[in-house]
């Protein structure tokens, strides 16, 4: 049995063969995965506040709107991400950095607004307080969800339990 979690150890061979494939076409380039900590257990990269810089995703937290700075007062809120096509059913895995790959006329590209800011109390209430009911990621129509195998796996702790989930669905 792999001592890593089944998904993370995915990731790992799924960049490095993106990596590989573009050999040194863009130079040299770097992976940080979203699971990756830093000596204070930190992550390494916040990769919510990257998929917000990059335009893909939005990252909404208590200050974007007034009602949920006034509902959650000295309470700790985490912030979420959207994605316009599929809400809260995808995750960002990790960033790729191309160091010496410079492109000063890259134009920014704007997060989209999904949510109008009364709605924004509610994502934030069901993210924080709900999580495991999956509500959170229902705020908006939605092209395509995880599928029930998908929520049976995330349900489950990160290693072991994982891999023996898998290994019965293979059987």
């Amino acid at each position: 049995m792999c001592s890593r979690d089944p998904l993370d150890q995915s990731m790992i061979d799924y960049f490095q063969s993106l990596i590989l494939k573009m050999g040194n076409k863009f130079g040299p380039i770097s992976k940080i995965h979203d699971f990756e900590l830093g000596p204070s257990r930190r992550p390494k990269v916040l990769v919510q506040t990257a998929g917000h810089v990059s335009g893909a995703v939005r990252f909404y937290q208590k200050q974007d709107c007034q009602a949920v700075e006034e509902s959650f007062k000295n309470k700790k809120v985490y912030p979420v991400c959207l994605h316009p096509k599929f809400g809260g059913w995808f995750a960002l895995r990790g960033i790729l950095i191309f160091s010496e790959c410079l492109v000063p006329d890259l134009p920014q590209k704007i997060p989209p607004r999904i949510l109008k800011d009364s709605e924004v109390e509610n994502l934030l209430t069901l993210y924080n307080f709900h999580w495991k009911d999956w509500r959170f990621r229902d705020v908006i129509e939605v092209d395509e969800r995880y599928s029930e195998n998908q929520k049976r796996y995330f349900d489950l702790a990160p290693g072991n339990e994982r891999w023996k989930y898998l290994k019965s669905l293979l059987t």
